[in-house]
């Protein structure tokens, strides 16, 4: 693949130009490395936000970066991580031997087909498939193929020790979707508004006077009045928002503009948290229900979640069941929560975007 060709691949996906059509594309003449099957969308993700792993860990000799002219090698990367870290990546390096050694007697071990499969879907879940968010979050948590691959199968085997002799029906999941379909699956209103943030109600009744009278646009006197640092310079637009979420944190915010058409702005100043809000609804997207048939994979793995054997009851009975041993001696104390009814380890975390 040409990187002129990759370059341009990434300058679309930077503005969100990378039509379906063309990802679908794209994966396809990316087949021979894109080796998901399944999980195209993630192939084309990490090829096109150059997230491939790395194929081998560093050497500690190796320059790691290079500061105001001065070489860090991997050797004080590694040392720097063990000091701030080392304590809880042992025993979550303990915890997963632990599950991979069970996942492996009791055949539970994901396929690379099944990686695959719940890597697509993290990625639709999370990010609605959008390859800019998803490599973006990759990104800051610092995540590559491999890596993203590890945690996945972790919380695959997890799921699956945790929850052992659970049975699940077609009906079982139909119930569980139904009870739990507002809260969990489904579409929020959002809407996107414009706002002017004041001080004093007398400052915001002198300015809704104006808007009323047409003397200024609402960009306008957003721009001129607005207290708001981040949305004043944007003429008081404020990034699309969850109805739901305003409701939780901004009630008397929420209720002014549920009562509002696109275009019109509220004819008297919202008091919110000691400051006066002047809104106007610019859009309203209506909220809907998802059908069952895409969510049914999710449907499937929230119900099992809500019937696991919860991880702290989990984890310390695999503690008690371990026999640890040759830790180095700064990590004695962690070698000893092994094998004894003290506080249980962690279990396997997943990252969050």
């Amino acid at each position: 693949m040409q990187d002129r060709r990759k370059d341009d691949w990434r300058a679309k996906l930077a503005q969100g130009a990378l039509t379906s059509d063309e990802q679908r594309a794209l994966a396809a003449a990316l087949a021979p490395r894109a080796h998901l099957r399944a999980g195209w969308l993630l192939g084309l993700l990490l090829v096109v936000a150059g997230l491939w792993a790395d194929a081998a860990v560093a050497p500690i000799d190796e320059t790691f970066a290079t500061v105001n002219g001065q070489q860090v090698k991997y050797g004080r990367f590694y040392t720097k991580l063990q000091d701030v870290a080392g304590g809880e990546t042992a025993q979550l390096l303990v915890i997963d031997e632990l599950n991979r050694q069970d996942a492996e007697r009791l055949r539970l071990e994901p396929t690379a087909s099944e990686v695959d499969e719940r890597l697509t879907e993290m990625m639709t879940e999370r990010f609605g498939g959008s390859l800019e968010k998803a490599g973006a979050w990759m990104a800051s948590a610092g995540l590559d193929e491999e890596a993203l691959r590890r945690m996945v199968r972790s919380e695959i085997i997890d799921l699956r020790l945790r929850t052992q002799g659970v049975s699940v029906t077609d009906a079982d999941l139909q119930t569980f979707f139904t009870a739990n379909q507002k809260e969990r699956y489904s579409v929020p209103e959002v809407v996107s508004f414009r706002e002017i943030v004041l001080d004093s109600k007398d400052k915001a009744r002198a300015v809704l006077a104006d808007l009323t009278a047409g003397k200024t646009a609402f960009f306008e006197a957003a721009a001129a009045n607005s207290t708001n640092a981040e949305t004043a310079p944007q003429g008081g637009l404020v990034p699309p928002q969850p109805m739901p979420y305003l409701e939780q944190n901004t009630k008397p915010l929420a209720d002014a503009l549920r009562g509002l058409k696109p275009g019109d702005f509220t004819k008297a100043p919202v008091e919110f948290n000691k400051q006066w809000y002047i809104l106007l609804l610019v859009k309203r997207d209506a909220g809907h229900d998802m059908a069952f048939a895409d969510v049914a994979s999710r449907v499937r793995r929230d119900y099992l979640l809500s019937r696991a054997v919860p991880e702290d009851k989990y984890y310390a009975d695999l503690s008690r069941r371990a026999r640890v041993t040759g830790l180095p001696a700064r990590y004695a104390a962690i070698q000893s929560s092994f094998g004894t009814p003290s506080t249980a380890p962690l279990g396997p975390t997943t990252p969050n975007p």
